[in-house]
């Protein structure tokens, strides 16, 4: 009997079980993925109020004193949404990864499963995949959406924050005038409505090439026309090699066009995409003109949407280790890591900014250093 017994514990599975365990997989990864989706848009709307409610609290005073209408406001705020949630997305990554495994440890749902013959890779698989699918909706949000409402919500501010045409220009950027003038201004004057510390990239509209540039240390606009003095010129051939320098103590641009078309153009390194960026960067370092600081933000347009896969790695592990204090525990572990991210973040920026690091080691260090970490503990928790 015993015998009999034995062989009956461990006859094989029929069909039917076999069909259960066999889908057992996908049913574990929908219940995560259900469970992560809640959490996941909590964290994303805390991620809206938190920046949003930092940045109004710079621009409110402006937007307020100038009587705009509510419709001029909500525009302004609606253009800024693209921008905050390229941030606001690992902050939802984030919670929802703490919660959820805090959540599952502390139910012994994940000792279950592992006690079932799941491995712990195989039961974090969904929340990585999830992770991956956000890094690169975030990318996408970023490089494509995001500069063109960066763009637009600037355009907001300069149209009310300023009144004379020099005063529409900003310090170091860049704008485009009569189709085929790129001016760029380190420095405003606007008392005096004169720019300082110019460069002016003449394009080919026939090749698309800058064979011409203007460096001058005063730029000026009077009757239609901009005035450059005291500079040089520069002539490149089509592969952008330097032809002829010479010096020039006065030249004249005929650009007769609407001087606010000019403020629309200004476009910084949020308000352009990683493509435009670093094709502005080539240009500007073969003549001669410090490109550290776009370098640097041109790195950070691929680092930051890899927070979210960044802060899984790290929060995962973390949660695991501490599930025995459940939701609250998760939610202490997302706001350390936030905090933590975001001091490590800004401080090794400031160092590239000032060249102690160089600019893709000022956008990549975080992510390498909390990956590096992540892995290591994860590695613990097998």
């Amino acid at each position: 009997m015993d015998f009999v017994h034995a062989t009956e514990q461990f006859r094989p599975l029929t069909r039917r079980q076999r069909a259960v365990w066999e889908t057992f997989p996908a049913l574990m990864d929908r219940y995560i993925w259900c469970e992560l989706l809640p959490p996941f848009a909590f964290g994303v709307a805390v991620g809206w109020v938190l920046l949003l409610g930092q940045f109004l609290y710079d621009q409110m005073p402006l937007l307020l004193s100038r009587g705009l209408p509510f419709g001029l406001i909500a525009r302004f705020l609606l253009y800024l949404l693209p921008g905050v949630t390229v941030l606001a997305l690992p902050v939802g990554v984030a919670l929802a990864t703490c919660l959820v495994l805090t959540r599952l440890g502390r139910d012994n749902e994940i000792m279950a499963w592992r006690m079932s013959g799941v491995s712990l890779q195989r039961i974090l698989l969904p929340v990585f995949l999830v992770a991956l699918v956000v890094t690169y909706l975030d990318f996408l949000l970023n490089d494509r959406v995001a500069p063109w409402a960066n763009h637009e919500s600037l355009n907001i501010l300069r149209r009310i924050s300023m009144t004379r045409p020099v005063a529409l220009l900003d310090e170091h950027r860049f704008f485009r005038a009569a189709d085929k003038y790129f001016f760029y201004v380190s420095n405003v004057d606007r008392r005096h409505n004169k720019l300082y510390g110019v460069m002016v990239y003449e394009q080919d509209p026939k090749t698309g090439t800058f064979p011409r540039a203007y460096i001058a240390q005063v730029a000026f606009r009077k009757g239609g026309k901009w005035h450059l003095q005291d500079g040089y010129v520069h002539q490149y051939n089509a592969r952008g090699e330097l032809l002829a320098e010479g010096r020039m103590k006065h030249i004249t641009l005929d650009i007769a066009e609407d001087i606010s078309a000019y403020w629309s153009e200004q476009r910084g390194p949020t308000e352009m995409s990683s493509a435009r960026l670093r094709e502005l960067i080539d240009l500007y370092r073969r003549s001669g003109r410090s490109v550290l600081a776009w370098e640097v933000d041109y790195h950070f347009k691929y680092s930051i949407p890899f927070a979210c896969l960044v802060m899984t790695l790290l929060g995962a592990p973390l949660s695991l280790r501490f599930a025995r204090y459940g939701s609250f525990g998760g939610l202490l572990i997302w706001v350390f890591l936030v905090f933590l991210y975001q001091g490590f973040l800004s401080w090794i920026r400031y160092l590239g900014l000032v060249g102690a690091l160089s600019p893709f080691m000022a956008a990549w260090a975080t992510n390498l250093l909390f990956a590096a970490v992540g892995a290591v503990l994860l590695w613990r928790e097998r």
